[in-house]
């Protein structure tokens, strides 16, 4: 049997992650929803979370208030996700620096408060990438659920309730979408900034002092094994200051190119308001699809009674002599006389 050393994705493992815990979330609020539609008059437009609420009784606090926390709910179940997948990679990066040896803890503090910025930037670039991600699949999974519904031709009840779960769904994952990239924000951006502009000062002024022990190698005295030996340390340090630039200048590309893929996102932001709206209107065309099924059901079997056969036994003298206790004999006609039917 043959080995599969083939690694699992990280980002697809929290995209699984995040899609069970954001279905379980929403089969809740669905299960909340029922109770309200069945115990309430209102259009399944008002179902809606922002509506829903106005709806709901005071006395209701408990149902208002699960009903009113689905949004923040969801974001905070995303982030966990999130911040679990970056853990693992921040913290090994954070065990190898705090390890290296020559480190000033003056650096060590440093070093671990960029490690830590990275982390909260990436975490938040995931948690928005995880949910598009996850609402997605929830999204697929149910539209499954309705094909395999139309192509088994089952009930018609069943499909309109998985239709409707789909719109109430749509809505409230693309709400969560369209509230997540309207207030997204890299964390730890600013202080990521402040950083590299100190290190970048710090970097100077290491070349600048380098270049003045390269001068003073000059000067009569100094032997010129040491001399030389300077000017090499001075390239190297001006070789590596310049990797220490380029590594920095990559990471801005990467959060640059993160910013570009958000801000495209937010291109789509009237797309997605747009399929939010067409959810809310397909909450009550349902509805009205829901009466008028019921409607023709009704009229189907108002019909069925028109077309009711009704068969009466038949009933002979034979019969009845039988049902009344007397004895029936083989009946005997006199000439020209009467049958005989029934007997003492």
């Amino acid at each position: 049997m043959m080995c599969n050393n083939v690694r699992a994705d990280p980002l697809a493992t929290a995209v699984r992650k995040g899609t069970a815990k954001l279905a379980k979330r929403l089969e809740k609020h669905i299960r909340t929803v029922r109770k309200v539609r069945k115990g309430m008059a209102i259009k399944n437009s008002s179902l809606v979370t922002g509506d829903i609420q106005k709806h709901i009784p005071a006395m209701r606090f408990l149902i208002r208030r699960q009903v009113g926390q689905l949004q923040a709910e969801l974001k905070e179940l995303i982030w966990t996700v999130a911040v679990e997948h970056e853990k693992g990679k921040f913290e090994s990066m954070l065990e190898k620096f705090q390890g290296m040896n020559g480190v000033s803890k003056f650096h060590a503090d440093r070093g671990t408060k960029i490690i830590e910025r990275e982390k909260e930037m990436f975490v938040s670039y995931s948690s928005l990438f995880i949910a598009c991600k996850a609402c997605g699949e929830i999204n697929r999974g149910l539209l499954s659920q309705i094909s395999h519904e139309r192509l088994s031709a089952n009930d018609a009840e069943n499909e309109l309730e998985l239709l409707f779960q789909n719109a109430i769904i749509v809505f409230e994952t693309t709400s969560l979408i369209i509230g997540m990239i309207q207030n997204f924000q890299f964390k730890g951006l600013s202080e990521f900034q402040t950083l590299k502009t100190c290190i970048f000062k710090e970097l100077a002024e290491a070349e600048q002092n380098s270049q003045q022990t390269v001068d003073k190698s000059a000067s009569r005295g100094i032997p010129s094994s040491q001399r030389e030996e300077t000017i090499a340390r001075h390239r190297n340090l001006i070789e590596s200051a310049i990797q220490v630039r380029s590594q920095w200048h990559h990471f801005e590309d990467q959060i640059k190119s993160m910013q570009q893929n958000v801000s495209a996102l937010g291109q789509r932001i009237p797309s997605l308001e747009l399929t939010r709206d067409n959810a809310k209107v397909q909450l009550d065309f349902l509805e009205l699809v829901a009466v008028t099924r019921m409607m023709d059901q009704t009229i189907r079997d108002i019909e069925g009674l028109g077309s009711l056969e009704l068969d009466l036994a038949p009933l002979t003298p034979y019969d009845v002599c039988r049902l009344i206790g007397l004895k029936t004999p083989s009946v005997e006609s006199d000439v020209g006389g009467t049958s005989s039917f029934c007997v003492n």
